[in-house]
Formats: structure tokens, C-alpha cells, sequence
């Protein structure tokens, strides 16, 4: 006979957001919104730095870079040409990743959305949130109020 006995299942505790930045694959920040009141983050550094490694990577590698971790800092990076959408959090990844996903398929679901994100890439524009008023909502929905659910599947 098999015991059978209650599997302490470890609790999935929620990252802290940092920073979300939509770069070009050239390097270039097309939005950014820091979580963090009262830091601010050079985005143009940003974005270099990440397509630099991101470039590196690719050319030595056979995969691209998608995590990074400094200190208790950790950087998720997803290419969804021709931008690359970078994360940055403290804390578990395990939702941070499903949250970038579900950022990255809820503008890639909107047409409008998307389009309007394209258009300011091709005309080498930053972003701002009256620009496109949905990304208020679903970066608030996603990132901090979480109250988008996951699907924990993927």
C-alpha cells in the first residue's frame, strides 16, 4: 500500500515591477514606464545596453538573449520584431514572465494598438500614455493591479 500524505505546495509570491521598456531592435526606447516613484532611468542607456547584449548574444549564439539577472534585479527580454519588450522586476519570475507574455498578446490582439505602436516606430517617436490611452489600463490591469489572469499553462 502507497501512503499518500499532503504535498506542501510552495506559494508563488508576485514580483515588484520596475521598469517596462518597448525598444526598437535598433536600440532606440519607443516607451518606458518606470514603477518605481522617485527613480528615473536613462532609456536611451537602456535600450543600447539591451540590444547591444541582445545583439551579441544572437551572433554567438544560437538563441537571443530572454533573461538577465543583476543583483536582486532580474530582466525578462522578448523579441517581437521589430521591437524588443524588456521587463525588469525583483522577485520571482514564475508570473513575471506570464505577465510579460500577456502584456505582449494583448497589444499584438489589437489592431489599433499595434498599429499606432508601429507607426511611432517608423517615425522614430517615444511613446507617451495619452498617445495611446489603453496602455494606462492594461499596464495597470497587468503590472500592478494584476488583475488579468494568467494563464500559468504556457
Amino acid at each position: 500500500m502507497i501512503r499518500r500524505r499532503e504535498l506542501d505546495v510552495p506559494e508563488l509570491l508576485d514580483e515588484e515591477p520596475v521598469l517596462l521598456l518597448i525598444v526598437s531592435e535598433g536600440g532606440t526606447p519607443l516607451f518606458s514606464q518606470s514603477f518605481i516613484e522617485d527613480e528615473s532611468f536613462e532609456d536611451h542607456l537602456f535600450g543600447g545596453f539591451f540590444t547591444a547584449i541582445n545583439s551579441f548574444i544572437n551572433e554567438k549564439f544560437s538563441e537571443g538573449l530572454d533573461r538577465a539577472i543583476f543583483g536582486e534585479h532580474t530582466l525578462l527580454m522578448n523579441s517581437v520584431p521589430p521591437f524588443l519588450m524588456c521587463y525588469v522586476y525583483k522577485g520571482q519570475s514564475y508570473s513575471a514572465h506570464h505577465r510579460l507574455k500577456s502584456f505582449i498578446n494583448e497589444l499584438k490582439g489589437n489592431i489599433d494598438v499595434w498599429k499606432t505602436i508601429e507607426k511611432f516606430y517608423q517615425t522614430n517617436q517615444e511613446i507617451q500614455i495619452k498617445d495611446v490611452p489603453l496602455l494606462d489600463s492594461l499596464i495597470n490591469d497587468i503590472f500592478i493591479e494584476k488583475t488579468i489572469t494568467l494563464d500559468l499553462k504556457q
